[in-house]
């Protein structure tokens, strides 16, 4: 087993590989969403047109911690 000291620099590592996962998936978001805004079009699988299906999905990385969100990356078994 390695030693602890190990264990806490690779969890430091870990939260922040996840950190930096979730920051591009906003950005991501952001600029689908600014490209979508330029064009008039929405993409493909987007909910951005209709607002009952934005209410069903959750945003994958970058969801609100909640009952019936996805969980981060950094947190699937």
């Amino acid at each position: 087993m390695p030693s602890p000291k190990k264990l806490k620099k690779w969890r430091s590592q870990a939260q922040e590989h996840a950190e930096n996962a979730e920051h591009a998936a906003d950005r991501a978001e952001a600029a689908l969403r600014r490209i979508e805004e330029l064009t008039g079009a929405s993409a493909p699988g987007s909910a951005a047109g209709d607002p009952a299906d934005s209410e069903e999905r959750s945003r994958v990385y970058t969801s609100v911690r909640g009952a019936d969100d996805t969980p981060p990356a950094a947190a699937v078994p």
